[in-house]
């Protein structure tokens, strides 16, 4: 309650009204007690009584983000701050609360440049180590320049728990080269358990006569399914023994959690059994 406001709190402690008050309270109205009875009236106009939030309003609270993955992330919060005429604004500021245990931390929000009355903070959810959803509530609050608060609710963010990581089933074609080597394709199928979003497919072709760090990416083609739409060469060989190259198919999701497998293809020896050649048209 406003300071001015003691001689209202002060009757509201008064008890119930006896003989002897009410005759003192005849006795004020003759004498003096008119001046206290329009002190009285000035003061109601005044405002007393009035609330105990600040004089302030608190409109369009934003949150950027409303959901993340197991590892949390940053989000930004905005609200708009409208001062009643008169009224000052001493400190904004956003409060996280848990909902697990309630423990709660607060970050000072700042005026928000190039726009009017718009404060805004940036806070960090830390990662969820629990095997479940967690919550958290959002709210703003603002002081006037008497000290009170005006809070408002901004909303809720949710940390998931771990998303299951992609799987990855490939095949290549062909598996068997003659010793004068060729093009290999490779088709990949990926799965995403967890709808998360896959960032990447590609293989790591290695074995001889291949340079270091070669890599090749697939393009999704339709569906879960991705193809080399640019085959890979292996060279030839020039041994009497067969040359097996190692194909490396490897799948990142945007979470970064990856998922891998290998496939060979063996390029013959002029000293081998050669695999049949493509059927005569």
């Amino acid at each position: 309650m406003r300071k001015h406001c003691w001689l209202t709190a002060k009757a509201q402690r008064t008890p119930r009204a006896s003989n002897f008050s009410w005759a003192l309270g005849l006795s004020a109205v003759k004498g003096w007690g008119w001046a206290v009875l329009l002190l009285l009236a000035l003061l109601g106009q005044s405002g007393c009584g009035a609330g105990t939030e600040a004089a302030l309003r608190l409109e369009n609270p934003t949150l950027s983000r409303t959901q993340f993955n197991q590892g949390g992330g940053q989000v930004e919060v905005t609200v708009q701050v409208i001062p009643e005429e008169g009224a000052l604004i001493t400190e904004v500021r956003a409060l996280f609360v848990r909902e697990a245990d309630g423990q709660t931390q607060q970050v000072i929000m700042t005026p928000a440049a190039g726009t009017e009355n718009t404060y805004v903070a940036s806070f960090v959810f830390p990662p969820n180590p629990t095997g479940r959803r967690q919550g958290y509530r959002v709210y703003i609050e603002a002081v006037d320049g008497q000290g009170l608060v005006r809070r408002l609710s901004a909303g809720r963010v949710v940390i998931g728990t771990a998303a299951a990581p992609p799987t990855v089933t490939a095949l290549a074609t062909p598996t068997e080269l003659t010793l004068t080597g060729g093009r290999v394709t490779v088709q990949a199928t990926v799965i995403s358990p967890d709808n998360v979003p896959i960032r990447s497919v590609v293989v790591f072709p290695s074995g001889p006569g291949l340079p270091p760090g070669n890599v090749v990416p697939l393009s999704l083609v339709g569906g879960n399914t991705y193809e080399t739409l640019d085959p890979i060469l292996l060279p030839p060989n020039g041994t009497l023994e067969d040359q097996v190259y190692t194909l490396l198919v490897q799948v990142t999701d945007t979470a970064d959690q990856q998922a891998t497998t290998t496939l060979t293809v063996t390029v013959h020896g002029a000293g081998t059994d050669q695999p049949p050649g493509p059927p005569l048209l």
